[in-house]
């Protein structure tokens, strides 16, 4: 085999003939870019570099190709005698200086990143290899940005679509309402590293079960450290910008991303983890997270066109603002205020109108959304002198906390009226509510609570409304990392420390 230096003295007298390398000589032009050049010396990737400058400058018929080689090497690579860094760095190097030498370049780059994403069926470090390049490209190649965002965004949105159709496919058809007494985050998620082959299984032997496979378990968890590696490059990638590019083009990635959360995560039903990006994004700046709310407040209340904004888009939103104002800790007081002023104005508005089946339907999401905040917010939710509670545990029903925001009114003549909404929204979203308004001497809810027990039947043939959250907690431990500080947990309602359940303050105020 000839030698590293009688292939570079070669390569140096191609270079000087470059313009003459035609179809006809296809198979050198092969074996020439198919060279193991990025495991070489600095000098050999110096005379590799300039032979494909000069080949591609020389003849357009090869830039196709020239690409695919680059693209190929940006998947991952076992270790070799340099580290990977390195070798990923030579070939962004090279296609950054090629974009710099054809002007039209972007246009062929992106069919070939885009075909070759890692399929589903690779391994975790093959998609967060792939990943981290195409993010990488978009630090030099401004004009692909959209398009390799929205590509990493709808990878994730599939892969966590496939893990909840095969954890779903785990659960009893015939599963029990959850308890009444159950907190909000009970149950929301699925932990995965929780799962056992055992789990779901009867104690009796002849009832049957849907208790996962050690098959099934193990797709799961491998299907979600996928997702985790993805989600991680991309949080990784937007929190190492550099600051003066950072500050330059924020505005331009949240906007892409606003734009992929809109036409992909909002429009695909029960994700669980992908939104999670724009979640973290969202905190960057007081701004960013402006942006997101008035998209989904502009969706769910004042959306009217059913073929671009169905009614299932616009309940979608509903719980994503629930759900983001009661989760995020960099939502603050004033902001949490005008959004539940927003909604409780709306829940007016369906007390006194006329609506057909979807505008009920939007109208139980809103008073649902409203229930929710509440849970998380009331402190927030208090105006005037009295607004700061210093201690939680002092708090006892009866007594008084404070004035009250003044849109609120209108939840107390919703609770009562003929709608009911304690009935048609979910049960465990409907009984901390009722805790946390009667423990804030907001509102007392037991008295419709039992008589909708009494009736046995939903009013009017409504059926319970789903209880998904999108901002439930993550369970994906590399994600997880980035949401902690700013990420608002559920802790219980008010004077939980001190006082028993809904029951016994029932039987205390009756008395």
């Amino acid at each position: 085999a000839p030698s590293i230096s009688r292939i570079q003295r070669w390569l140096t007298t191609l270079t000087s003939v470059v313009s003459k390398l035609d179809r006809t000589h296809s198979v050198l032009v092969n074996k020439v870019l198919s060279l193991p050049w990025t495991v070489m010396d600095d000098q050999f990737v110096a005379v590799y570099s300039r032979f494909v400058h000069g080949l591609v400058s020389a003849r357009s018929e090869w830039i196709h190709l020239v690409v695919e080689k680059v693209v190929q090497g940006l998947h991952y690579l076992l270790p070799k005698e340099i580290t990977r860094r390195l070798i990923y760095q030579r070939l962004h190097s090279l296609l950054r200086s090629i974009l710099r030498l054809v002007p039209t370049l972007p246009s062929i780059l992106w069919p070939i990143l885009e075909s070759s994403y890692p399929n589903k069926r690779e391994n975790r470090d093959a998609h967060t290899c792939y990943t981290a390049n195409l993010l990488k490209i978009t630090t030099y190649c401004d004009e692909l940005m959209e398009q390799i965002v929205k590509l990493t965004i709808d990878r994730c949105v599939k892969l966590d679509v496939e893990i909840q159709v095969e954890v779903e496919d785990w659960e009893d058809d015939d599963e029990p309402e959850p308890e009444d007494d159950a907190e909000l985050d009970a149950g929301e998620c699925l932990e995965l590293d929780d799962l056992s082959s055992d789990d779901g299984q009867s104690s009796d032997e002849n009832e049957p079960t849907n208790a996962p496979s050690p098959a099934s378990i193990r797709k799961v968890k491998e299907l979600a450290a996928k997702l985790d590696g993805i989600l991680r490059c991309i949080l990784d990638h937007l929190h190492a910008a550099p600051e003066p590019r950072f500050q330059a083009e924020k505005e331009l990635f949240f906007d892409v991303l606003l734009s992929s959360f809109e036409s992909c995560i909002l429009r695909t039903q029960r994700t669980r983890h992908t939104q999670f990006v724009i979640f973290w994004y969202a905190s960057v700046h007081p701004d960013f997270a402006d942006s997101l709310l008035a998209t989904l407040v502009e969706c769910a209340l004042y959306a009217y066109d059913d073929s671009t904004h169905p009614i299932v888009t616009r309940v979608a939103s509903l719980g994503y603002i629930a759900s983001l104002v009661s989760r995020a800790r960099y939502i603050d007081k004033q902001t949490t205020r005008h959004v539940v002023s927003l909604l409780c104005a709306r829940l007016e508005a369906g007390l006194v109108g006329e609506g057909n089946g979807n505008s009920y339907a939007l109208w139980y999401s809103i008073a649902q959304a409203v229930f929710y905040i509440f849970c998380f917010r009331w402190k927030d939710l208090l105006v005037g002198e009295d607004e700061e509670i210093e201690d939680e545990d002092s708090l006892s029903p009866g007594k008084q906390v404070g004035r009250w925001l003044t849109g609120l009114k209108v939840l107390e003549r919703a609770v009562s009226s003929h709608l009911n909404p304690l009935k048609a929204c979910a049960p465990t979203v409907v009984s901390q509510f009722a805790k946390v308004a009667h423990q804030t001497n907001f509102i007392y809810c037991y008295n419709i609570l039992r008589s909708n027990d009494r009736s046995g039947l939903n009013s009017s043939g409504k059926s319970r409304m789903d209880s998904f959250f999108p901002f439930d907690p993550c369970r994906l431990p590399l994600t997880l990392v980035y949401l902690e500080k700013i990420y608002r947990v559920w802790e219980g309602a008010p004077g939980d420390a001190e006082d028993g359940d809904e029951e016994d303050e029932d039987d205390e105020d009756e008395d």
